[in-house]
């Protein structure tokens, strides 16, 4: 059963409004019950996604990525085959930014500085970058592209 805490929770966790969620539970977008929010992250089976597994990280494929940010590459990977990151948690300062901190700072998930981030590629993206933007934009997910900041290969809550 998919309950208005359930519903506030993930709201809150992948930045969809109430409102997408009470239509999207009426279509049977998230059948086969509520997402997972609290547990490992689970693909709905309707090509939606949820979220879980909180703000630590862990490797995946060699980078250091959060595990909010994995269990999103992991169900992409299910559709569109093998991604390959090439930056995620970035410890200290960031050189790339005057403040120091960016979305790779940590794993709140939040949004802004310490969210969270991946990087596929640099600025001018690469393959892995282009299906997982694709797969992003037909799956509803609650991560953004940087290429509103030029920036091809980076994906973040809010996309900078």
């Amino acid at each position: 059963m998919f309950t208005l805490g359930a519903a506030l929770m993930y709201d809150g966790i992948t930045n969809t409004s109430l409102r997408n969620i009470m239509v999207g539970g009426a279509r049977g977008d998230l059948a086969g019950g509520s997402p997972d929010v609290l547990g490992g992250g689970t693909a709905t089976g309707t090509g939606k996604v949820s979220v879980g597994k909180g703000t630590g990280s862990s490797r995946y494929k060699g980078i250091e990525i959060c595990n909010w940010i994995i269990d999103i590459i992991k169900q992409a990977e299910r559709d569109v085959g093998p991604l390959q990151p090439t930056s995620g948690v970035r410890h200290g300062v960031d050189p790339h930014t005057a403040s120091g901190k960016t979305a790779h700072s940590g794993c709140s998930g939040g949004g802004g500085a310490g969210s969270g981030a991946v990087d596929f590629g640099g600025y001018s993206g690469s393959a892995s970058a282009t299906k997982f933007r694709n797969w992003l934009a037909h799956n509803g997910n609650p991560m953004r592209g940087g290429e509103s900041y030029g920036d091809m290969g980076h994906f973040s809550k809010d996309g900078h």
